[in-house]
Protein backbone atom coordinates (compact mmCIF):
# COMPACT_ATOMS: atom_id res chain seq x y z
CA UNK A 1 0.00 0.00 0.00
CA UNK A 2 1.02 3.53 -0.81
CA UNK A 3 -0.11 6.53 1.17
CA UNK A 4 0.04 10.21 0.39
CA UNK A 5 0.30 12.46 3.47
CA UNK A 6 -0.81 16.26 3.22
CA UNK A 7 0.04 18.61 6.02
CA UNK A 8 1.25 21.79 6.68
CA UNK A 9 3.76 20.90 9.23
CA UNK A 10 6.15 19.04 9.48
CA UNK A 11 9.77 18.38 10.51
CA UNK A 12 12.45 19.51 10.94
CA UNK A 13 9.94 21.69 12.72
CA UNK A 14 9.26 20.47 16.31
CA UNK A 15 6.09 20.22 18.00
CA UNK A 16 3.30 17.53 18.47
CA UNK A 17 2.08 17.70 14.74
CA UNK A 18 5.25 16.96 13.67
CA UNK A 19 5.84 14.14 16.08
CA UNK A 20 2.72 12.64 15.30
CA UNK A 21 3.01 12.91 11.83
CA UNK A 22 6.48 10.90 12.10
CA UNK A 23 4.99 8.46 13.85
CA UNK A 24 2.58 7.58 11.73
CA UNK A 25 5.45 7.53 8.95
CA UNK A 26 7.09 4.76 10.86
CA UNK A 27 4.27 2.60 11.64
CA UNK A 28 3.17 1.92 8.29
CA UNK A 29 6.76 1.94 6.83
CA UNK A 30 7.77 -0.82 9.34
CA UNK A 31 4.50 -2.48 8.31
CA UNK A 32 5.87 -2.48 4.71
CA UNK A 33 4.07 0.17 3.31
CA UNK A 34 5.19 3.23 1.34
CA UNK A 35 4.51 6.98 2.11
CA UNK A 36 5.16 10.42 0.33
CA UNK A 37 4.40 13.69 2.12
CA UNK A 38 3.42 16.68 0.86
CA UNK A 39 4.09 19.76 3.14
CA UNK A 40 5.23 23.43 3.78
CA UNK A 41 8.71 24.12 3.86
CA UNK A 42 9.71 24.80 7.93
CA UNK A 43 8.33 28.23 8.94
CA UNK A 44 6.12 27.26 12.46
CA UNK A 45 6.07 29.24 14.65
CA UNK A 46 7.75 32.15 13.34
CA UNK A 47 6.34 32.71 9.70
CA UNK A 48 9.78 32.88 8.77
CA UNK A 49 11.54 29.88 6.81
CA UNK A 50 13.59 28.35 9.61
CA UNK A 51 16.03 26.69 7.66
CA UNK A 52 18.20 27.37 4.09
CA UNK A 53 19.19 23.60 3.37
CA UNK A 54 18.20 22.53 -0.34
CA UNK A 55 15.85 19.16 0.96
CA UNK A 56 13.46 22.14 2.46
CA UNK A 57 12.86 24.87 0.22
CA UNK A 58 9.88 25.67 -2.15
CA UNK A 59 9.31 22.87 -4.83
CA UNK A 60 12.19 20.54 -3.31
CA UNK A 61 11.81 16.75 -3.09
CA UNK A 62 13.72 15.09 -0.35
CA UNK A 63 13.70 11.04 1.53
CA UNK A 64 12.78 11.94 5.22
CA UNK A 65 14.34 9.56 8.19
CA UNK A 66 11.70 6.64 7.53
CA UNK A 67 12.56 6.09 3.64
CA UNK A 68 9.38 8.76 3.25
CA UNK A 69 9.36 11.37 0.09
CA UNK A 70 8.92 14.56 1.13
CA UNK A 71 7.82 17.05 -1.28
CA UNK A 72 7.68 20.83 -0.21
CA UNK A 73 4.78 23.68 -1.24
CA UNK A 74 5.20 26.84 -1.56
CA UNK A 75 4.76 29.21 1.24
CA UNK A 76 4.03 32.84 2.42
CA UNK A 77 6.03 34.31 5.21
CA UNK A 78 3.14 35.70 7.91
CA UNK A 79 2.82 37.21 10.97
CA UNK A 80 0.79 36.37 14.49
CA UNK A 81 -2.25 37.73 12.91
CA UNK A 82 -5.22 36.09 11.58
CA UNK A 83 -4.85 37.70 8.34
CA UNK A 84 -1.81 37.11 7.98
CA UNK A 85 -1.73 33.23 8.95
CA UNK A 86 -4.76 32.69 6.56
CA UNK A 87 -2.99 33.86 3.54
CA UNK A 88 0.16 31.51 4.26
CA UNK A 89 -2.42 28.89 4.34
CA UNK A 90 -3.84 29.67 1.29
CA UNK A 91 -0.78 29.56 -0.42
CA UNK A 92 0.73 26.54 1.22
CA UNK A 93 -2.91 25.18 0.24
CA UNK A 94 -2.85 25.90 -3.56
CA UNK A 95 0.96 25.14 -4.02
CA UNK A 96 0.18 22.05 -2.19
CA UNK A 97 -2.99 21.01 -4.61
CA UNK A 98 0.43 20.89 -7.82
CA UNK A 99 2.66 19.21 -5.26
CA UNK A 100 0.31 15.99 -4.54
CA UNK A 101 -0.24 15.82 -8.00
CA UNK A 102 3.30 15.56 -9.23
CA UNK A 103 3.51 12.84 -6.45
CA UNK A 104 0.46 11.29 -7.33
CA UNK A 105 2.31 11.07 -11.01
CA UNK A 106 5.20 9.73 -9.56
CA UNK A 107 3.38 6.96 -7.60
CA UNK A 108 -0.38 6.66 -7.19
CA UNK A 109 -1.32 6.31 -3.49
CA UNK A 110 -4.40 3.67 -2.46
CA UNK A 111 -5.09 6.56 0.03
CA UNK A 112 -5.04 10.26 0.86
CA UNK A 113 -4.56 11.37 4.67
CA UNK A 114 -5.02 14.50 5.85
CA UNK A 115 -3.23 16.09 9.06
CA UNK A 116 -5.18 18.99 10.71
CA UNK A 117 -5.15 21.89 11.75
CA UNK A 118 -4.46 24.06 9.43
CA UNK A 119 -7.53 23.10 7.98
CA UNK A 120 -6.73 23.89 4.83
CA UNK A 121 -4.76 20.37 4.45
CA UNK A 122 -8.37 18.96 4.44
CA UNK A 123 -9.40 21.11 1.55
CA UNK A 124 -6.52 19.68 -0.52
CA UNK A 125 -7.02 16.49 0.12
CA UNK A 126 -10.72 17.13 -0.95
CA UNK A 127 -9.71 18.60 -4.05
CA UNK A 128 -6.59 16.04 -4.89
CA UNK A 129 -9.01 13.04 -4.41
CA UNK A 130 -11.75 14.83 -6.39
CA UNK A 131 -9.72 15.01 -9.72
CA UNK A 132 -7.93 11.76 -9.05
CA UNK A 133 -10.57 9.76 -7.24
CA UNK A 134 -8.41 8.59 -4.63
CA UNK A 135 -10.01 8.31 -1.55
CA UNK A 136 -8.93 10.61 2.09
CA UNK A 137 -9.06 9.80 5.68
CA UNK A 138 -8.75 13.37 7.92
CA UNK A 139 -6.53 13.48 11.00
CA UNK A 140 -8.44 15.83 13.28
CA UNK A 141 -6.32 17.01 16.28
CA UNK A 142 -8.93 19.45 17.52
CA UNK A 143 -12.71 19.84 17.41
CA UNK A 144 -12.90 21.56 14.60
CA UNK A 145 -15.57 22.80 12.57
CA UNK A 146 -17.34 23.53 16.23
CA UNK A 147 -14.33 25.83 17.46
CA UNK A 148 -15.07 28.55 14.92
CA UNK A 149 -17.99 30.16 16.75
CA UNK A 150 -15.61 30.39 19.71
CA UNK A 151 -12.62 31.79 17.98
CA UNK A 152 -14.25 34.68 16.51
CA UNK A 153 -15.42 36.19 19.81
CA UNK A 154 -12.57 34.96 22.25
CA UNK A 155 -10.83 38.40 21.52
CA UNK A 156 -13.25 41.07 22.12
CA UNK A 157 -14.34 39.34 24.74
CA UNK A 158 -10.88 38.71 26.48
CA UNK A 159 -9.89 42.53 26.36
CA UNK A 160 -13.43 43.31 27.92
CA UNK A 161 -15.64 44.56 25.15
CA UNK A 162 -19.34 44.34 24.34
CA UNK A 163 -18.74 43.57 21.00
CA UNK A 164 -15.65 42.74 17.94
CA UNK A 165 -14.24 45.47 15.96
CA UNK A 166 -15.08 46.50 13.20
CA UNK A 167 -12.28 44.19 11.84
CA UNK A 168 -13.48 41.35 13.89
CA UNK A 169 -17.15 41.72 12.38
CA UNK A 170 -15.13 40.87 8.59
CA UNK A 171 -13.07 38.20 10.34
CA UNK A 172 -15.74 36.11 11.93
CA UNK A 173 -18.03 35.18 8.67
CA UNK A 174 -14.62 33.91 6.59
CA UNK A 175 -14.00 31.64 9.79
CA UNK A 176 -17.57 29.99 9.88
CA UNK A 177 -17.06 29.89 6.17
CA UNK A 178 -13.66 28.00 5.98
CA UNK A 179 -15.36 25.86 9.33
CA UNK A 180 -18.34 25.07 6.87
CA UNK A 181 -16.35 23.65 3.94
CA UNK A 182 -14.27 21.69 6.28
CA UNK A 183 -17.14 20.02 8.05
CA UNK A 184 -17.76 18.96 4.07
CA UNK A 185 -14.75 17.77 3.74
CA UNK A 186 -15.24 15.58 6.43
CA UNK A 187 -18.51 14.12 5.28
CA UNK A 188 -16.73 13.37 1.89
CA UNK A 189 -14.44 11.24 3.75
CA UNK A 190 -13.52 7.66 3.94
CA UNK A 191 -12.77 7.55 7.37
CA UNK A 192 -11.86 10.00 10.54
CA UNK A 193 -8.94 10.23 13.60
CA UNK A 194 -9.20 12.01 16.59
CA UNK A 195 -7.55 12.26 19.63
CA UNK A 196 -10.17 10.92 21.98
CA UNK A 197 -12.53 8.01 22.06
CA UNK A 198 -15.10 10.65 23.31
CA UNK A 199 -14.51 12.47 20.22
CA UNK A 200 -14.66 9.63 18.13
CA UNK A 201 -18.05 8.39 19.27
CA UNK A 202 -19.41 12.09 18.62
CA UNK A 203 -17.65 12.41 14.84
CA UNK A 204 -19.03 8.65 14.04
CA UNK A 205 -22.29 9.85 14.85
CA UNK A 206 -22.44 12.92 13.12
CA UNK A 207 -20.89 12.00 9.71
CA UNK A 208 -21.38 8.08 10.13
CA UNK A 209 -17.71 7.21 9.50
CA UNK A 210 -15.35 5.27 10.28
CA UNK A 211 -13.00 6.35 13.10
CA UNK A 212 -10.25 5.35 15.06
CA UNK A 213 -8.65 7.62 18.39
CA UNK A 214 -5.27 8.19 18.35
CA UNK A 215 -4.33 10.43 21.42
CA UNK A 216 -1.37 13.20 21.03
CA UNK A 217 0.76 10.82 23.50
CA UNK A 218 4.06 11.56 21.80
CA UNK A 219 6.25 9.27 24.00
CA UNK A 220 9.39 10.89 22.31
CA UNK A 221 9.45 13.75 23.75
CA UNK A 222 7.31 13.62 27.26
CA UNK A 223 9.90 10.37 28.40
CA UNK A 224 13.18 12.92 27.59
CA UNK A 225 11.17 15.46 29.68
CA UNK A 226 10.98 13.41 32.63
CA UNK A 227 14.08 11.63 32.39
CA UNK A 228 15.99 15.05 32.71
CA UNK A 229 13.83 15.95 35.49
CA UNK A 230 14.22 12.79 37.56
CA UNK A 231 18.08 12.94 36.76
CA UNK A 232 18.12 16.16 38.09
CA UNK A 233 15.80 15.53 41.43
CA UNK A 234 16.34 11.80 42.31
CA UNK A 235 14.14 12.40 45.20
CA UNK A 236 11.14 14.59 44.50
CA UNK A 237 9.92 14.55 47.55
CA UNK A 238 13.26 16.65 48.69
CA UNK A 239 11.51 19.30 46.97
CA UNK A 240 9.22 20.58 49.44
CA UNK A 241 10.07 20.74 53.02
CA UNK A 242 8.19 17.91 55.70
CA UNK A 243 6.86 15.83 52.12
CA UNK A 244 6.45 12.88 51.68
CA UNK A 245 5.91 10.15 48.35
CA UNK A 246 2.45 9.68 47.77
CA UNK A 247 1.66 6.25 46.53
CA UNK A 248 0.26 5.25 43.20
CA UNK A 249 -2.74 3.78 44.71
CA UNK A 250 -3.75 6.76 45.86
CA UNK A 251 -7.19 8.91 44.49
CA UNK A 252 -6.68 11.84 42.73
CA UNK A 253 -8.20 15.08 43.60
CA UNK A 254 -11.53 15.88 41.83
CA UNK A 255 -12.71 19.08 40.94
CA UNK A 256 -12.87 21.77 43.32
CA UNK A 257 -15.80 24.31 43.68
CA UNK A 258 -14.89 27.91 43.09
CA UNK A 259 -15.96 28.73 46.79
CA UNK A 260 -14.11 26.67 48.64
CA UNK A 261 -10.93 28.72 50.07
CA UNK A 262 -10.91 27.54 53.88
CA UNK A 263 -11.98 24.21 53.19
CA UNK A 264 -11.62 22.52 49.65
CA UNK A 265 -13.91 19.42 49.61
CA UNK A 266 -12.56 16.69 47.93
CA UNK A 267 -16.10 15.20 46.30
CA UNK A 268 -15.86 11.66 45.25
CA UNK A 269 -12.29 10.20 46.76
CA UNK A 270 -11.84 9.24 51.07
CA UNK A 271 -9.95 12.20 51.58
CA UNK A 272 -11.27 14.46 54.46
CA UNK A 273 -11.39 18.21 53.34
CA UNK A 274 -8.12 20.10 55.04
CA UNK A 275 -8.75 23.22 57.38
CA UNK A 276 -7.02 26.06 55.63
CA UNK A 277 -5.95 29.61 57.53
CA UNK A 278 -5.48 32.43 55.41
CA UNK A 279 -2.53 34.50 56.54
CA UNK A 280 -1.27 37.38 55.53
CA UNK A 281 0.15 37.94 51.99
CA UNK A 282 3.33 39.76 53.70
CA UNK A 283 3.89 36.30 56.00
CA UNK A 284 2.56 34.06 53.48
CA UNK A 285 6.05 32.82 52.15
CA UNK A 286 6.75 31.77 56.15
CA UNK A 287 3.27 30.71 56.91
CA UNK A 288 3.21 27.93 54.05
CA UNK A 289 5.41 24.83 54.90
CA UNK A 290 7.35 25.44 52.01
CA UNK A 291 9.02 28.47 52.98
CA UNK A 292 8.45 30.25 50.10
CA UNK A 293 5.83 31.23 47.68
CA UNK A 294 4.41 28.42 45.44
CA UNK A 295 6.15 27.66 41.80
CA UNK A 296 3.60 27.14 39.15
CA UNK A 297 4.48 27.17 35.60
CA UNK A 298 2.24 26.91 32.18
CA UNK A 299 4.30 25.92 29.26
CA UNK A 300 2.72 26.39 25.90
CA UNK A 301 0.56 28.03 23.39
CA UNK A 302 -0.58 31.55 24.73
CA UNK A 303 -3.77 31.11 22.08
CA UNK A 304 -7.15 31.60 22.33
CA UNK A 305 -8.26 28.92 23.47
CA UNK A 306 -5.99 28.25 25.91
CA UNK A 307 -7.65 31.32 28.25
CA UNK A 308 -4.36 32.34 29.86
CA UNK A 309 -5.95 35.54 31.72
CA UNK A 310 -7.52 32.71 33.70
CA UNK A 311 -4.26 31.99 34.90
CA UNK A 312 -3.49 35.78 35.46
CA UNK A 313 -6.80 36.63 37.47
CA UNK A 314 -6.01 33.47 39.57
CA UNK A 315 -2.22 35.00 40.61
CA UNK A 316 -3.80 37.80 41.38
CA UNK A 317 -6.28 36.27 43.85
CA UNK A 318 -3.90 33.53 45.43
CA UNK A 319 -2.35 37.15 46.33
CA UNK A 320 -5.36 38.62 47.95
CA UNK A 321 -6.05 35.60 49.58
CA UNK A 322 -2.17 35.42 51.34
CA UNK A 323 -0.68 33.20 49.61
CA UNK A 324 0.92 34.84 46.53
CA UNK A 325 2.48 32.45 43.55
CA UNK A 326 5.86 32.86 41.13
CA UNK A 327 4.40 32.23 37.85
CA UNK A 328 6.48 31.69 34.69
CA UNK A 329 4.15 31.57 31.30
CA UNK A 330 6.22 29.82 28.92
CA UNK A 331 5.23 30.14 25.67
CA UNK A 332 4.11 32.13 22.89
CA UNK A 333 0.70 32.79 20.68
CA UNK A 334 -1.73 35.31 19.62
CA UNK A 335 -2.71 35.75 23.27
CA UNK A 336 0.68 36.96 24.84
CA UNK A 337 0.80 40.81 24.03
CA UNK A 338 -2.89 40.43 25.67
CA UNK A 339 -2.07 38.60 28.52
CA UNK A 340 1.62 40.56 29.39
CA UNK A 341 -1.33 43.86 29.35
CA UNK A 342 -3.65 42.17 32.05
CA UNK A 343 -0.68 41.37 34.21
CA UNK A 344 0.13 44.39 34.12
CA UNK A 345 -2.78 45.78 34.99
CA UNK A 346 -3.86 44.14 37.06
CA UNK A 347 0.16 44.01 38.98
CA UNK A 348 0.64 40.13 38.93
CA UNK A 349 4.50 39.80 38.66
CA UNK A 350 4.78 37.39 36.08
CA UNK A 351 7.86 35.86 34.05
CA UNK A 352 6.97 35.74 30.45
CA UNK A 353 10.46 33.72 28.77
CA UNK A 354 8.22 33.42 25.78
CA UNK A 355 9.06 30.13 23.43
CA UNK A 356 11.81 28.36 24.16
CA UNK A 357 13.54 25.78 23.17
CA UNK A 358 12.59 22.17 24.56
CA UNK A 359 15.71 21.29 26.65
CA UNK A 360 15.14 25.26 28.15
CA UNK A 361 11.71 23.93 28.68
CA UNK A 362 12.95 21.53 31.12
CA UNK A 363 14.75 23.88 33.17
CA UNK A 364 11.23 25.43 33.57
CA UNK A 365 10.07 22.20 34.85
CA UNK A 366 12.41 21.50 37.03
CA UNK A 367 12.04 25.23 38.85
CA UNK A 368 8.45 24.58 39.43
CA UNK A 369 6.03 22.78 41.84
CA UNK A 370 2.96 23.06 39.94
CA UNK A 371 2.64 22.66 36.00
CA UNK A 372 -0.67 23.61 34.46
CA UNK A 373 -3.01 22.74 31.91
CA UNK A 374 -5.68 25.09 31.22
CA UNK A 375 -8.58 25.64 28.49
CA UNK A 376 -11.31 28.21 28.06
CA UNK A 377 -14.96 26.75 28.71
CA UNK A 378 -15.57 25.48 25.63
CA UNK A 379 -17.83 22.97 24.79
CA UNK A 380 -16.22 21.62 21.39
CA UNK A 381 -12.81 21.27 23.76
CA UNK A 382 -14.29 19.41 26.41
CA UNK A 383 -13.34 16.43 23.40
CA UNK A 384 -10.00 16.57 23.17
CA UNK A 385 -6.98 15.94 25.00
CA UNK A 386 -4.52 18.92 24.41
CA UNK A 387 -0.68 17.38 23.84
CA UNK A 388 0.41 18.70 26.53
CA UNK A 389 -1.77 17.55 28.95
CA UNK A 390 0.49 14.31 28.41
CA UNK A 391 4.04 16.24 28.23
CA UNK A 392 3.12 17.90 31.63
CA UNK A 393 2.07 14.55 33.49
CA UNK A 394 5.39 13.31 32.16
CA UNK A 395 7.05 15.83 33.63
CA UNK A 396 6.60 14.36 37.26
CA UNK A 397 5.20 17.60 38.63
CA UNK A 398 2.21 17.75 40.47
CA UNK A 399 -0.55 19.14 37.20
CA UNK A 400 -3.15 21.58 37.93
CA UNK A 401 -5.60 21.29 35.33
CA UNK A 402 -8.08 24.02 34.66
CA UNK A 403 -10.58 22.64 32.43
CA UNK A 404 -13.35 20.11 31.87
CA UNK A 405 -13.82 16.91 29.83
CA UNK A 406 -11.90 14.28 28.28
CA UNK A 407 -8.33 15.95 29.05
CA UNK A 408 -9.61 16.04 32.81
CA UNK A 409 -10.42 12.54 32.78
CA UNK A 410 -6.94 12.11 31.75
CA UNK A 411 -5.45 13.77 34.84
CA UNK A 412 -7.93 12.44 37.20
CA UNK A 413 -7.64 8.44 35.68
CA UNK A 414 -3.34 8.87 36.32
CA UNK A 415 -3.75 10.25 39.81
CA UNK A 416 -1.27 13.45 38.65
CA UNK A 417 -2.61 16.08 40.08
CA UNK A 418 -6.07 18.01 40.71
CA UNK A 419 -9.13 19.62 38.42
CA UNK A 420 -11.28 22.60 38.98
CA UNK A 421 -13.12 24.12 36.99
CA UNK A 422 -12.48 26.23 33.61
CA UNK A 423 -12.10 30.06 33.73
CA UNK A 424 -12.74 30.08 37.41
CA UNK A 425 -9.64 31.73 38.69
CA UNK A 426 -11.57 31.96 41.92
CA UNK A 427 -11.46 27.98 42.03
CA UNK A 428 -7.44 28.28 40.51
CA UNK A 429 -6.57 30.13 43.23
CA UNK A 430 -7.49 27.77 45.81
CA UNK A 431 -5.74 25.16 44.62
CA UNK A 432 -3.06 27.18 44.81
CA UNK A 433 -3.65 27.95 48.17
CA UNK A 434 -4.29 24.28 48.91
CA UNK A 435 -1.14 23.30 47.39
CA UNK A 436 0.84 25.99 49.32
CA UNK A 437 -0.91 24.80 52.99
CA UNK A 438 0.13 20.97 51.84
CA UNK A 439 3.10 20.57 49.95
CA UNK A 440 3.22 16.94 50.41
CA UNK A 441 0.53 16.74 47.97
CA UNK A 442 2.96 17.66 45.09
CA UNK A 443 5.03 14.64 45.27
CA UNK A 444 1.72 12.56 43.52
CA UNK A 445 2.63 12.63 40.02
CA UNK A 446 6.19 11.62 40.72
CA UNK A 447 5.89 8.74 38.67
CA UNK A 448 4.37 10.24 35.97
CA UNK A 449 6.49 9.22 33.16
CA UNK A 450 5.81 5.45 34.07
CA UNK A 451 2.16 6.35 34.01
CA UNK A 452 2.51 7.83 30.19
CA UNK A 453 4.60 5.25 29.00
CA UNK A 454 1.50 2.75 29.96
CA UNK A 455 -0.82 4.64 28.69
CA UNK A 456 0.44 4.99 25.04
CA UNK A 457 0.79 1.62 24.77
CA UNK A 458 -2.77 1.18 26.17
CA UNK A 459 -3.74 4.19 23.72
CA UNK A 460 -2.00 4.47 20.69
CA UNK A 461 -1.48 1.05 18.39
CA UNK A 462 0.63 1.05 15.70
CA UNK A 463 -1.35 -2.20 14.27
CA UNK A 464 -4.73 -0.74 15.27
CA UNK A 465 -3.59 2.61 13.36
CA UNK A 466 -2.05 0.53 10.34
CA UNK A 467 -4.82 -2.04 10.42
CA UNK A 468 -7.78 1.22 9.78
CA UNK A 469 -5.34 2.88 7.17
CA UNK A 470 -5.35 -0.43 4.95
CA UNK A 471 -9.18 -1.21 5.46
CA UNK A 472 -9.58 2.48 4.29
CA UNK A 473 -7.66 1.69 1.26
CA UNK A 474 -9.12 -1.42 0.59
CA UNK A 475 -12.77 -0.14 0.44
CA UNK A 476 -11.79 1.95 -2.98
Amino acid sequence: MHLLIITQQWAPEYGIPQLRGAWMVRELTQAGHTVSVVTAPPHYPTGRLLDTSPEYQPGAVAEGPSGELIYRSHFREHTPSIPSRIADQAVICTSSVRQALLAIKHRKPDLILASCPPLPAAFTAHTVSSMKRIPYVVDIRDSWPDLARYVGISDYILLGRTAPTRRGQLRTPAILAGAELFGKALKDAAGLITTSSIHSGEVALRYHKPTQTLSNIILEDAAALAANHRASHPSISNLQAGSHETKDAEAPDSIHSANEVDAIAITGSQEKPRAQTTPNAQTAATASPLGRRLRVLYAGTVGRAQGIDNVIRAANEASTLGYPIDLKIVGNGTHLKVAKALAQNLGVSVDFPGRVAPEIVRAHYDWADVALVVLQDWAPLRLTVPSKTFQVIASGKYVVGALEGAAAEIITKLGAGSVVPPMQPEALAAEFARLAMHPEDLSKNAHGAERIAAEQVRLNSGYEFTRFIEMLAARR
